[in-house]
């Protein structure tokens, strides 16, 4: 029985082999603390059978805000796939698409793979995934395409990440660096990362797509990028280097041109066409179907989502902290403190709100609630639907919320049993080393679902020793934990995403091993170039 149950969720399986794996390492490895760049030894501290119950369910107390977003998540899309509005309007786009899914994904991924480079809370562009995927769907497109396009492109920005406080600003805090700091290199390693990731993309797309003849649409999407990349160098290098880059530029964009035509030829495998089609019954996750739903008027829908969708990513841009921008910190300071008759009703009406770009999760869960809300008036929807639909959500997500704890559980007997350091100690030495920096970054990042903690465990000791190499050592370990997170069971978004999309562990990484490989080439390549 036991069997068949992991066969079935090899997610939870694989998330469990991880925990006992860092349980066991606290029964074998003494703890350890780097300090000013030594490392200091303690005693060994067993994870116990009660240890391992009372940090487990601690998680849903260290991590509250993670499960009620997932919930609010799931409630908010179930109660949308309800309205005949939003199925109209899914299906308007869908239509409009079809036909161009390689275009639609490309363009889609690069939209996440960019905002989660530069936004303050990254897990935020999850409120857009549930949206994109039941277009997708309905488009025919296939689970592992709909999981590179969202969850998986997500993870590129992470990777490489530019100015995103959440990743970015853990080295401003740690290392004493600047946002600036080799802003072009990790410009150049998110490029390299997403052109990389895209061609996979697009090669899988040829194979499993049925009657797809998308030629000139991908190249001018590749053409436009780096029209927008060339444009970002010319104010940011010297114009020799400018024009230098321009005839690779266009070399590369021959190259692929007759790669894709290659491509294009190739007979479609009937296999992958097969194994698509029957994929496709089960992708959406909020799926519903309203009847007369092409009768519905779309107008409200679609203002109201820009609104929210305009709010929740100005909300989460670093317009103080990276842009020195403090527009938006004057706006809500004028709306808070105008008064009505004397007194100031917006501030009572808004309450402790904090101005756009120094959010928590919390905010965008209250623009989802805000925004059921006011869509419930406007298509006359009564409470006890918002009521069935959020409990029904709620159920939904519950799949979710359990890996996503899985990978949690891992980061707190990690943080709080800290055996990496004793590791590290063993591999790290005086002088500064790529390749031994490059595998720190690596054991650490398994170990750790968020980057700031992976920074914390050995800052300590970079800070120390190699003081004068912090630049190169903050975008190893970034780029590390963002290579990482696209396999090991301690990365929660993998989880999740993979958990929603309903994709078997070994599937992803058949597909994304010899990405990994590339990507792993070169980083080790750019820091020996950085260095």
């Amino acid at each position: 029985m036991m069997k068949k149950f992991f066969e079935k969720h090899d997610l939870i399986k694989i998330a469990l082999c991880m925990i006992v794996l860092t349980l066991i390492l606290t029964w074998i490895i003494p703890q350890g603390y780097f300090n000013a760049g030594e490392l200091t030894k303690g005693e060994i501290t067993r994870i116990g059978l009660f240890d391992f119950v009372t940090y487990g369910l601690l998680g849903m107390y260290y991590f509250t805000v993670l499960v009620t977003f997932l919930f609010v998540l799931g409630g908010f899309y179930q109660f949308l796939s309800k309205l005949g509005a939003y199925q109209k309007l899914t299906d308007k786009i869908a239509e409009c698409w079809k036909g161009k899914e390689i275009l639609f994904s490309l363009i889609i991924s690069f939209i996440f793979a960019a905002l989660a480079s530069m936004v303050s809370e990254y897990l935020i562009l999850v409120s857009f995934m549930p949206f994109i995927i039941t277009i997708g769907s309905k488009m025919k497109m296939d689970k592992i395409s709909l999981f590179v396009a969202t969850f998986g492109a997500m993870l590129v920005g992470i990777m490489g990440a530019t100015i995103s406080p959440k990743i970015v600003g853990m080295n401003v805090q740690y290392f004493g660096l600047e946002y600036t700091n080799n802003l072009l290199e990790k410009i150049l390693l998110f490029a390299i990362a997403f052109i990389i990731y895209s061609l996979f993309n697009i090669r899988y797309l040829k194979k499993v797509l049925t009657n797809n003849k998308e030629r000139k649409s991908i190249i001018v999407f590749f053409a436009t990028l780096i029209d927008i990349g060339l444009l970002v160098l010319f104010f940011t290098i010297k114009k020799l280097v400018f024009y230098i880059l321009l005839g690779v530029s266009v070399v590369l964009l021959v190259l692929y041109i007759v790669y894709s035509i290659k491509k294009s030829d190739k007979k479609k495998a009937s296999k992958s066409k097969k194994e698509t089609k029957e994929e496709v019954v089960s992708i959406d996750l909020f799926n519903n179907t309203v009847k007369d739903s092409d009768k519905s008027n779309m107008i409200p829908l679609i203002i109201v989502g820009i609104i929210a969708i305009l709010t929740t990513i100005l909300a989460y841009i670093p317009w103080t902290s990276v842009f020195k921008l403090d527009w938006f910190t004057t706006a809500l300071t004028k709306v808070t403190e105008a008064k009505l008759f004397g007194v100031p009703i917006f501030s009572y009406i808004l309450g402790n709100v904090t101005e756009f770009g120094s959010w928590d999760l919390f905010g965008v869960q209250v623009v989802m609630i805000i925004t059921v809300l006011v869509l419930q008036i406007c298509y006359k929807q009564s409470v006890n639907t918002v009521i069935e639909s959020f409990a029904e959500g709620f159920k939904k997500s519950a799949k979710l919320v359990v890996v996503l704890l899985l990978a949690y559980v891992i980061l707190e007997f990690t943080v709080m049993y800290p055996v990496i350091p004793t590791i590290l100690g063993k591999i790290l030495g005086s002088n500064f080393n790529v390749f031994t920096t490059t595998i720190s970054g690596i054991i650490t990042s398994l170990f750790t679902s968020e980057y700031q903690y992976t920074v914390n465990l050995v800052y300590s000791y970079f800070t120390s020793a190699y003081a004068s190499n912090l630049s190169v050592v903050s975008i190893i370990l970034q780029s590390t934990y963002g290579l990482v997170s696209f396999f090991v069971p301690s990365s929660a978004m993998l989880l999740v995403g993979l958990s929603y999309l309903d994709i078997p562990y070994k599937d992803w990484m058949k597909y994304i091993w010899k990405f990994l490989v590339i990507m792993l080439v070169a980083i080790i390549v750019m820091a020996f170039v950085i260095a």
